[in-house]
């Protein structure tokens, strides 16, 4: 193979000198543990509440039991890769496309896009993302009808970037211009997800609770051509088991939250690897 500095390397494998090889049983006994217990862990933060919008959990819960092992996820930016990692159950391989590291606002819908001319008829891809990235890029969906290539789109508005919101508030600072509803705005309003995607010939509807979004499914799997559902989520509910973020934080404030932020993150650096 070529390495780095453009010099060819030799990396042999010798596949008789790891055939007797094993995981200490301690070691596997531990994961086994962990696994269940986190299972446990994402079978109730997505069992359904009473409470007045659901959360990404309860939503990524209902579309992950009522896809084939064949369908793919797409994702990307906003809460829904961390929310997908944590709680889809992946049924078969190849069928999890969740854009992480860059944050890609927009690649969901053109994602996939290219899903559905690639995986042809088996499976169908389904995209789930928030309303921030959906305003970024949602053209694709008019290129999807246009060409046959049905893909399923799940909108989750939760009135802004909620995950932005989510960390400038875990940095000490006060709710400002993530949520439509703490911008300088003349007079915040909802988007109609469910019409804009209806005027670029998609089939849409809209869910008000968990029970709609069931059925909006279901009918989803039906239909010959690309569907567009929509449903508002909270976006103060997270599922737990983060990592932490390392974003600067002010040395010096009159905010006792950002104080506190502030010896959190130097706490945060002092473990930190240089070089991983």
């Amino acid at each position: 193979v070529d390495g780095l500095d453009g010099t060819k390397k030799d990396v042999t494998f010798e596949a008789s000198k790891i055939q007797s090889w094993s995981a200490d049983n301690n070691w596997t006994k531990k994961a086994i543990n962990e696994f269940a217990a986190w299972n446990k862990t994402v079978s109730e933060v997505q069992s359904p509440t009473n409470a007045r919008r659901p959360s990404y959990a309860q939503v990524v819960g209902i579309i992950n039991e009522l896809a084939e092992p064949n369908d793919t996820i797409v994702a990307a930016a906003g809460g829904l890769p961390g929310e997908l990692s944590k709680g889809w159950r992946v049924k078969d391989q190849h069928t999890f496309d969740c854009e992480f590291g860059f944050s890609c606002m927009g690649y969901e819908i053109a994602g996939g896009w290219g899903h559905a001319i690639a995986k042809g008829d088996t499976g169908t891809p389904i995209v789930m993302t928030g309303d921030g990235s959906y305003l970024m890029m949602n053209s694709d969906i008019y290129s999807t009808v246009l060409t046959g290539h049905k893909i399923i789109v799940v909108v989750c508005d939760n009135g802004g970037f909620g995950v932005i919101n989510r960390l400038q508030n875990f940095k000490g600072e006060k709710s400002f211009n993530n949520l439509i509803e703490d911008c300088q705005v003349s007079t915040p309003f909802s988007v109609n997800f469910a019409q804009h995607a209806s005027s670029m010939g998609a089939l849409t509807r809209n869910c008000d609770n968990l029970l709609d979004l069931r059925e909006a499914m279901t009918w989803a799997k039906t239909t010959d051509k690309t569907t567009v559902i929509t449903i508002q989520t909270d976006p103060n509910i997270w599922t737990p088991g983060d990592a932490n973020w390392d974003v600067g934080v002010p040395e010096i404030s009159d905010r006792l939250e950002v104080k506190k932020a502030r010896k959190a993150q130097e706490i945060i650096r002092k473990k930190q690897r240089i070089g991983v």
